[in-house]
């Protein structure tokens, strides 16, 4: 009995001992995926290191561990520039995340195409999936879920050249981090709305206040990585005021201070801006030395950036007439850029092969590539048109000098026969009606262009600014007429009523969690067809998000917004849900705040009413649900 007793008093402490063995793995396995996290905006060698030891014990973490540390290591492959490591990850994903459920089945859909964002960034599907992943999760409701994949679409956005909208996710990105307490995530959107603001928007009265407020984050936050990034953002202002050579300096002591340590990439960022300051200051010895580091560099480690930096060499080189080989790295770079349908990339490569063929004397070849800058137009705002008409004109002035040679030489020989004279100078008419010809066809072909580009950014415009489920306006957009409609309200000396409403379906969540998602869309679209219904055109309607929904109302008075109101209530609430497989009623409840046209209500943001409006719903949903509450100030 004594030694059975004892048995069990071993086995107990080893129970105790293995759980507590157990607990303290669990918690160091966690501790240093944060401290992997960290070091990633410190020292990112270091981080990559520690990241792939702690590959080994994936097999008994959890499985927010294995999706913390799958993001981790997607942060710090794509920061390093390691495609061949993304593509590892890309494997894993299935493997990490094997959930069957909703959540985990959109973190499967997100990862991925996040790596597709990686590795071929400039792929038009990329936006389209992320549109359909869109309804989907944000009806799932998971605020983590949710701030990534609006972290992922800021990427795709920027890829494609919408910045607008970009800008715009990257704001409410930030609100998301900063409310899950991922304050580096925030970091980040906030480092990427300084750096567009500065080296796109070129904001230089900004700037100074934004890189400020910028490097306190970074060292609260010991985000030294970003410390390089602020440099370099002040380096970018000094070359928008035209301040080149400061520019240099501050770039140059930037790669000599022992207290940055900066990665290969940062380095090569770097180079490649000294590249381009030397040239900007005309030493192109040294705008060839660091263009040729920055070409070494990217065959080895970032092939997508090859041709950009063999046309930053190839332009340097032109400078100081090392033609062949210019000649030869613009020709691969042309191969590069027509494989990804590089519009941009083509036009810099044509724009610099004019210049060789304009010293060359090549008429052939001048219309050839001034054809192919105009099929090369895509983006409205640039002087790219200018820059087009000026190499035609060369092109002109080029054929015409040697019309004249050509006549020149005719004049000269006395013993040319007349015949012979009018022979040349039809030739040399027949010349000049082709060049003309190809000047109008090369018109056609750029009106044409014009008219695609137009048609293009119009729909890219309406996907941007539309509610994929309901195909009304967005949160966004919405919120952009209604500040636009409510200005113009007050400034109208007509005296009419002008209301906010917003609407929000009742028990929603029931919905879903009873009948499922599928059934809970159809709801919603549903009601937005019948709340259409009793709407005008010049009221303004749009998805708030979810469930809830914001009209701008103008009426002759409050009465009859009031009764418009009340026929879209008992519209939904009247409506047949029976052959949804839903035996109840689907109701909504409304918000109204009425705004006076006074000099008091005109000094006042629109987005004062829409919280106006939000209360007068709270109290609706209070008093019972299924009906019209006005805001009482």
């Amino acid at each position: 009995m004594k030694r059975n007793r004892l048995t069990l008093f071993f086995k107990t402490i080893l129970y105790c001992f293995s759980f507590h063995c157990l607990s303290l793995q669990a918690e160091t396995f966690s501790q240093s995926l944060n401290q992997a996290e960290k070091l990633t905006y410190q020292n990112i060698n270091t981080a990559e290191k520690l990241i792939d030891s702690l590959s080994l014990q994936l097999p008994s973490a959890s499985n927010n561990e294995k999706l913390k540390w799958l993001i981790t290591s997607l942060n710090i492959s794509i920061l390093n520039h390691n495609n061949h490591a993304v593509e590892a990850l890309k494997a894993k994903i299935p493997l990490l995340i094997r959930g069957s459920d909703k959540k985990s089945h959109h973190w499967r859909q997100l990862l991925s195409v996040y790596v597709a964002l990686t590795l071929t960034p400039s792929s038009p599907k990329i936006l389209n999936e992320l549109q359909v992943l869109e309804t989907e999760i944000l009806l799932y409701k998971d605020a983590f879920l949710s701030a990534y994949f609006y972290r992922t679409l800021y990427y795709a956005l920027m890829n494609q050249d919408i910045i607008d909208v970009g800008l715009d996710i990257a704001i409410k990105n930030i609100k998301q981090w900063q409310k899950l307490e991922e304050y580096y995530f925030s970091l980040e959107m906030q480092l990427n709305i300084a750096t567009i603001r500065i080296t796109i928007l070129s904001d230089k009265e900004n700037a100074e206040q934004l890189l400020i407020a910028l490097g306190k984050e970074v060292k609260s936050l010991e985000a030294s990585r970003y410390l390089v990034s602020i440099e370099v953002l002040k380096a970018s202002i000094l070359g928008i005021n035209n301040e080149f050579k400061q520019s240099y300096t501050l770039l140059e002591s930037l790669l000599a201070n022992p207290t940055f340590t900066l990665s290969a990439h940062q380095k090569t960022g770097i180079h490649s801006n000294l590249a381009f300051l030397s040239f900007e200051l005309k030493d192109y010895k040294q705008a060839i030395y660091f263009s040729r580091k920055v070409l070494n560099y990217t065959k080895k480690h970032a092939h997508k950036f090859i041709a950009a930096s063999q046309v930053q060499l190839a332009k340097a080189l032109l400078e100081v007439q090392q033609y062949q080989e210019a000649t030869q790295l613009l020709a691969e770079a042309k191969v590069s850029f027509l494989q990804k349908n590089d519009r941009y990339g083509l036009f810099d490569v044509d724009n610099l092969n004019v210049d060789i063929l304009y010293k060359d004397n090549d008429i052939a070849g001048l219309y050839r590539t001034a054809k192919s800058l105009i099929a090369n137009i895509t983006s409205p705002g640039t002087n790219l048109a200018n820059v087009s008409q000026r190499r035609i004109t060369r092109a002109e002035n080029a054929a015409h000098v040697e019309e004249q040679s050509i006549v020149v030489e005719s004049l000269a020989q006395d013993n040319i026969s007349q015949q012979k004279e009018l022979t040349l100078s039809k030739e040399v008419l027949v010349k000049k009606n082709q060049f003309l010809v190809m000047l109008s066809l090369l018109c056609i072909i750029f009106i044409s262009l014009l008219v695609w580009v137009y048609s293009l950014l119009k729909r890219v415009k309406v996907l941007a600014n539309t509610d994929s489920l309901t195909g009304i306006n967005n949160r966004r957009y919405g919120i952009e007429l209604s500040e636009k409609k409510f200005r113009k309200h007050m400034n109208s000396p007509t005296i009419k009523s002008f209301s906010v409403v917003m609407m929000d379906l009742d028990h929603f969540k029931n919905i879903n969690d009873s009948y499922g998602h599928d059934i809970g869309d159809k709801v919603i679209q549903l009601t937005v067809n019948l709340a259409l219904k009793e709407l005008s055109p010049q009221d303004i309607f749009c998805r708030m998000g979810g469930e809830e929904f914001m009209f701008v109302l103008i009426g002759s008075n409050r009465q009859e917004i009031l009764t418009k109101v009340e026929n879209i209530r008992q519209n939904i609430y009247q409506f047949d849900t029976s052959p949804l497989g839903i035996s109840k009623a689907v109701s909504a409840s409304f918000g109204l705040s009425f705004i006076k046209n006074s000099e008091k209500n005109h000094q006042q943001a629109f987005a004062i009413y829409i919280i106006e409006a939000d209360t007068a719903l709270y109290a609706a949903k209070k008093s019972g649900r299924n009906q019209l509450s006005t805001y009482q100030q």
